[in-house]
């Protein structure tokens, strides 16, 4: 064996499934041989360092109590001091029923203290980052309590315990008193990890996993119970320890298979598909190292290196449990986000039947208002008409007979714009008169002899209900009345186009108005009120060369 002072490992071995003791090899006598000799396994059955003639010098292993060790440190640490520099040493592993790999190093003083701080920061890195994704997956779960979040925040809570597990940490730390935990916690752990990932997968979308690889996972789930349980057997001493290496043999064969084909379904779905990339890679790396550690329990070593082996899970976990964590933090934020749009909208919608319910009371007492006019108002301008006129026939006086005769003609324009109130009150595609014609009637009726109008009208109306044609007219008509009222201008242009969006591209000449204040009128305030109600949306400019207004309706 090689003497070095550095903290790397000298000898390195993979047997496979232990099914006994193992003669490392033999320390010469040297005066310059280091102070300590290092195991890097500490789930060894038994370990003795033995003399040349084969008595036992030293000997501790997992299946004693920890304060057995001749050095407090989860790996095997064996002091090399007070013996003969003649004295030949050889060391002797024993292990059965699980993979049997280890890497030795002989260690100065400076070179021992060089790996227990460089193991101290690895552990609390390990700790530090595990308890982070811990406090991760609980905020997660506690935002959406689903089965699915739940079963990721128990994977990553014992997967942490695997790994310490996995280190010695739990056996320093919890049992030390307990070798017979320690030997099954191994088996323990990593059993029930893959059970909480096969249930976090059978909670994933049916599109990243196939059919096929569904059934896969519950064939898995269902092994790794049985296995689960002849470990509760084992501890209860009920399971005879010669099958237990048949049993690894078999589980290592069926997880390397089943694991493998998850692989294989999630290549393939990547190249269908780009979507859940993060949900790929840690489904995938947890796969792959399930098929590592399988290939490694049955001799087939695929990296031959103790410094990675060393740090195998370590290296895996942290990279799965942060692929895992960033998609469920994605899908999460997807999911806020396509609730914030679905409220958005459902309070699009909802105002949309507000203002439709509106106008609808709107056009319910439009036509109250008229029937008072025309019951009310109307019957006492007829009798006043017919009055006139009577009294008309019977004065001879011509003076008298002018002022008669004025009063007629005031009394015939009080009944026709009666008329012309109710009719803009009412206004409802009746008898014939469409929306084309109604909005001609109202040009004829708004706009003065002084004023040019231009008006087309190119949409289709069969594509209109009553409700949107009423709301088209008033919004025709609160144009038509500013720009009377205000604008001065000597041109109007008026067109409505017609396609999936109906257009109202309305125009004048006049003065204009400054949009930010004067924009805040009544008039226009109802026309942008009922472009809302219709599910519109309204372009307004105005100026000194005039005013233009598009409002843009969809069918």
């Amino acid at each position: 064996m090689e003497v070095v002072s550095e903290t790397r490992p000298v000898l390195y071995r993979n047997h496979g499934i232990a099914t006994g003791a193992v003669d490392v090899g033999v320390i010469p006598p040297d005066p310059r041989l280091p102070h300590h000799l290092l195991v890097t396994n500490p789930h060894v059955n038994a370990l003795s360092l033995r003399t040349a003639d084969g008595s036992v010098l030293m000997q501790t292993g997992d299946s004693l109590p920890f304060s057995h060790r001749p050095f407090m440190h989860r790996q095997f640490v064996f002091p090399l001091t007070g013996f003969d520099s003649t004295e030949v040493l050889s060391l002797r592993l024993s292990k059965s029923g699980e993979n049997l790999s280890y890497g030795i190093l002989l260690l100065d003083d400076a070179g021992l203290d060089r790996y227990l701080s460089r193991d101290r920061m690895i552990t609390g890195f390990l700790i530090g980052f595990y308890s982070l994704a811990i406090l991760l997956s609980m905020a997660l779960l506690l935002n959406n309590p689903t089965r699915k979040y739940l079963f990721f925040w128990l994977y990553v809570f014992f997967s942490l315990a695997w790994i310490l597990n996995d280190a010695g940490l739990l056996y320093q730390w919890l049992w030390p008193e307990r070798p017979d935990w320690h030997r099954n916690s191994r088996a323990f752990f990593s059993s029930l990890t893959m059970v909480l990932f096969v249930l976090y997968l059978g909670r994933t979308d049916n599109a990243l996993l196939s059919r096929g690889v569904r059934v896969t996972t519950y064939i898995l789930f269902g092994f790794l119970g049985l296995k689960v349980t002849l470990m509760l057997f084992s501890l209860a001493g009920l399971f005879p320890e010669g099958m237990k290496s048949a049993v690894m043999h078999f589980n290592a064969v069926m997880l390397a298979l089943l694991m493998g084909s998850v692989l294989l379904s999630l290549l393939f779905y990547l190249i269908r598909s780009r979507r859940d990339l993060y949900e790929v890679f840690a489904i995938g790396v947890y796969c792959l190292f399930v098929v590592f550690l399988s290939l490694k329990e049955l001799g087939v070593d695929v990296i031959g290196s103790e410094a990675i082996h060393r740090f195998d899970a370590m290296l895996f976990f942290p990279f799965q449990c942060l692929f895992m964590a960033v998609q469920l933090y994605k899908r999460e934020r997807r999911r806020e986000r396509e609730a914030e749009k679905d409220l958005a909208e459902f309070r699009i919608s909802q105002q949309r039947e507000a203002d439709r319910r509106v106008r609808e009371v709107e056009e319910t007492e439009r036509k109250r208002i008229a029937q008072n006019i025309h019951d009310e108002i109307g019957s006492i301008f007829a009798a006043m008409r017919y009055q006139l006129l009577s009294i008309r026939e019977k004065w001879k006086a011509p003076e008298v007979r002018e002022d008669l005769e004025r009063l007629g003609r005031l009394s015939e324009q009080g009944i026709q714009r009666q008329y012309s109130i109710i009719d803009d009150l009412l206004f409802e595609i009746r008898s014939g008169m469409g929306l084309r014609e109604s909005i001609a009637k109202q040009l004829d009726l708004v706009i003065r002899e002084d004023i040019e109008a231009s008006y087309a009208f190119e949409a289709e109306e069969d594509r209109l209900s009553d409700f949107q044609k009423t709301q088209v007219f008033r919004i025709v008509s609160e144009l038509l009345t500013n720009t009377i009222r205000h604008a001065r201008a000597h041109r109007v242009s008026l067109s409505v186009l017609g396609g999936e969006t109906m257009r109202i591209e309305y125009s004048d000449d006049g003065r204009g108005f400054d949009t930010k204040s004067d924009g805040k009128g009544r008039g226009l305030q109802g026309v942008r009120a009922r472009a809302q109600a219709l599910g519109g949306t309204i372009e307004l400019s105005s100026g000194s060369q005039g005013t233009r207004c598009i409002i843009s309706i969809p069918l």
